[in-house]
């Protein structure tokens, strides 16, 4: 319901020859390292791609102690190809994505009267090493996707997006406790496997402009099937969903207006064993979302928007039927199959200012949210053979979400620019009149930024100064959590970078320190804060080296 990031690999060159890069980084904190590489080339009507990166990392750290079984492998890799004659364009994407994750050990433990310990304790009730090692408990994850994007325009009638896409991600979650069965330890197999496959697909019309109209029609739909092994933490599982929906835009000189409209379907079946017995249940969701808004563009600098949406979700499968151990969060979580689908009404407003030395933009949001979906710790925390664990149940409520984002910078001259940001949310459970907890708490953050002259070799050489501060999360009470929100902190950050010409190529260096004072910390929305602090001083070192053949 908050917005979808979409992350897109970069456009393919569209001139000739053969171009690359090499990218290195180093990581202090964790010892660890990242090599990444790309190679493309353009040769009409053809252009390609290959990328490949492997990333190593050790046991993580904090200020005062390592975060036993934090390390982390990656091994990655991609394969574009794409066509384009005359009005028509076709793209192939391929990508390979494999990791393996230390789950940090001292979050698993073995009884209630430990673990009561540990939530009080200043440091983790299993003291970690360094090692590049990584032992149970820990992940295991192989992701492939294959994508085609296919692109025909027509002078007369608009131009038609053709997307088609599959995923198949297998993951392998390892319990901290080998098998005493030999056998079975001699199998590898893991104390829980899933394995989900997507197919989407998305067809679009957008039309030209005309009499101050532009906009698009589209159809999309999906596919699903999960298969869970040896546990039934989310069941078995097929998934059907399609959508339709329409957007215009009207232009005339400063004002913009916007409208849209979409359906969608989504069917659901689930397979599970209840006291032997196979149970079957479906749920069918469908509904209408709208939206609505318009932005005014100001001759002097300013635009104010404003914009009324309505839209609606259904419960995903593990907030109807989660039932047992979360590996990666060390939490017991448990769905309810009775959530009703979502459904928010928005109200968003922005203003934005902008001249050659200052930009201000402000943002404020009110969301009500019907029957809307979160995850309440429920205590005390339970015992099972896995160990001892707190527990988590989806609930749901009626709720009003709020809040303020604002950023504001300023060239007091043209190579110094200051700069800061503010964010707050609330969120009300309107049935209770309590506060909605796990919601972020308010931040800000400010940042000093100065380009130098370029000297020799040297050109864009920037430095950097940011601080951030994390206000305390008080809107909470005691017997919502298992241990109190932290208390505020405050972070610098300082950074440094530069390109250098060598030989007709500008080689990219940057050097960045964050938590530059390496100060100890709880984060309030990470759950790993009942164990142990958050990252201390990590150094990063960049260096990126193109090529041209």
């Amino acid at each position: 319901m908050g917005g979808v990031i979409l992350v897109n690999p970069a456009p393919l060159i569209d001139t000739g020859g053969t171009r690359g890069a090499l990218q290195i980084a180093g990581f202090s904190n964790t010892k660890g390292g990242a090599a990444s590489a790309y190679i493309q080339s353009h040769y009409s009507p053809f252009a390609w791609r290959l990328q490949g990166t492997l990333k190593a990392e050790g046991t993580a750290q904090t200020p005062d102690y390592y975060l036993a079984n934090t390390a982390y492998h990656e091994a990655n890799g991609s394969a574009a190809v794409k066509y384009h004659k005359n009005d028509f364009e076709t793209e192939l994407y391929y990508s390979y994505f494999h990791n393996t994750i230390g789950i940090f050990s001292a979050s698993h433990i073995g009884n209630l009267t430990d673990l009561e310990n540990a939530f009080v304790s200043d440091t983790p009730y299993i003291a970690g090493n360094f090692t590049y090692d990584i032992g149970r408990p820990y992940q295991l994850i192989n992701h492939h996707l294959v994508k085609s994007v296919s692109h025909y325009h027509n002078d007369k009638f608009g131009n038609i997006y053709l997307t088609a896409a599959w995923q198949n991600n297998i993951r392998k979650e390892y319990d901290t406790h080998v098998p005493l069965d030999d056998s079975i330890a001699s199998l590898g197999l893991p104390s829980l496997y899933f394995e989900i496959g997507t197919i989407t697909t998305e067809l679009e019309w957008k039309h030209h402009k005309k009499n101050n109209f532009s906009g698009s029609v589209g159809l999309s739909g999906m596919n699903q099937q999960n298969i869970t092994r040896y546990s039934t933490f989310i069941p078995n599982f097929k998934n059907y969903s399609g959508g339709i929906y329409a957007l215009e835009t009207y232009q005339l000189n400063d004002w913009s207006l916007e409208a849209g409209l979409r359906y969608d379907y989504k069917w659901t079946k689930a397979f599970f064993y209840d006291e032997g017995e196979l149970q079957t249940p479906e749920h069918q969701y469908s509904a209408l979302s709208w939206n609505i808004g318009s932005t005014y563009f100001d001759r002097n600098h300013t635009t104010f928007n404003i914009n009324f949406s309505s839209a609606w979700r259904a419960p995903a499968m593990n907030e109807l039927y989660s039932d047992g151990l979360h590996h990666g969060a060390a939490a017991l979580e448990y769905g309810d199959p009775g959530l009703l689908q979502e459904r928010s009404y928005q109200l968003i407003t922005g203003f934005e200012y902008e001249t050659p030395k200052t930009y201000i933009e402000i943002g404020a949001y009110n969301n009500y949210m019907q029957n809307f979906i979160y995850l309440q710790p429920v205590l005390p925390p339970a015992l099972t053979i896995r160990g001892a664990f707190p527990v988590f149940e989806y609930q749901q409520t009626n709720a009003n979400i709020f809040g303020i984002d604002a950023t504001a910078h300023y060239h007091i001259t043209e190579p110094f620019m200051v700069e800061t940001k503010f964010s707050m949310l609330r969120a009300r459970d309107l049935e209770n009149d309590v506060w909605v907890v796990m919601m972020p708490a308010d931040k800000l953050t400010g940042k000093v930024h100065y380009i130098f002259k370029s000297f020799g070799k040297i050109e864009n050489l920037d430095a950097g100064v940011a601080v951030v501060h994390v206000f305390k999360q008080n809107r909470t009470y005691a017997e919502a959590d298992y241990l109190p929100a932290p208390e505020v902190y405050t972070l610098t950050s300082l950074s440094i970078g530069s390109d250098i010409n060598c030989k007709h190529h500008a080689i990219s260096c940057s050097l960045e320190a964050e938590n530059l004072f390496n100060v100890a910390y709880r984060d309030y929305l990470n759950r790993f804060r009942y164990f142990a602090d958050d990252l201390g001083r990590n150094i990063t070192l960049r260096i990126k080296i193109p090529f041209t053949i």
